[in-house]
């Protein structure tokens, strides 16, 4: 288990925990790992963000995909920093084994052959964007994915991104010029259909489904 962050690492208690000192994250920190891991052969390969709960089943909901044929699947993902809300979704769609095109990196796990087609990771694309790019390849090259509808994961959306508890406007501002970047350097890689096509689709699979469970308290404030 690789553990990056920008904290200290007096709270890692593990020797099985290598730990990582890094302010960058996304791409550019996973991608090293992931051909680490790839030289050993290792079968699955896995991110997740340091602002989530999990709840019991989320791996076993996971495997459950992938033994069916899925080669990047998520874990039901709600946008909440609200443990009450949390609880609540995770018992009202306990029951639901169904899958959605939704694809949250802020946890993942992957059988690492689909790099043989879809290629590494882009470090161009750092912390945002790197969601959409590896979604369009995916669909270019029909890579079975999914996340799943029962929901497992929370997601604190805002505090990896933003590093901070609260979202504040100059946090905003700073997010558009970054979003705005990846959007030229995903139209120069891929072309602006792609980023359309991948865009809307994105979106388009959020609101189906997982935009219903969203509650953040720093919305609020």
């Amino acid at each position: 288990l690789h553990y990056i962050s920008s904290d200290h690492p007096e709270h890692v208690k593990s020797d099985k925990i290598i730990y990582k000192h890094s302010e960058a994250f996304g791409t550019v920190v996973v991608k090293p790992i992931l051909e680490e891991l790839l030289e050993k052969k290792t079968d699955y390969f896995g991110w997740f963000n340091d602002d989530i709960w999990l709840s019991e089943g989320w791996l076993e909901d996971v495997m459950l995909k992938l033994n069916q044929g899925y080669l990047f699947v998520c874990p039901g993902v709600v946008d909440t920093d609200i443990r009450e809300h949390f609880a609540k979704v995770v018992e009202q769609t306990k029951n639901d084994d169904g899958v959605d095109e939704y694809l949250p990196l802020a946890a993942v796990v992957m059988n690492n052959k689909i790099f043989r087609k879809i290629g590494l990771l882009d470090t161009q694309f750092t912390g945002v964007g790197d969601d959409m790019d590896i979604y369009w390849r995916l669909l270019i090259n029909k890579i079975p994915h999914c996340s799943s509808r029962r929901i497992t994961v929370a997601h604190w959306v805002g505090t990896s991104s933003y590093r901070g508890e609260r979202i504040t406007n100059s946090d905003l501002k700073l997010h558009a010029i970054k979003f705005k970047e990846m959007k030229q350097l995903f139209c120069d890689k891929h072309g602006y259909d792609a980023y359309h096509h991948t865009s809307e689709r994105m979106k388009d699979t959020y609101l189906t489904y997982f935009k219903q469970f969203r509650n953040l308290k720093n919305e609020k404030t």
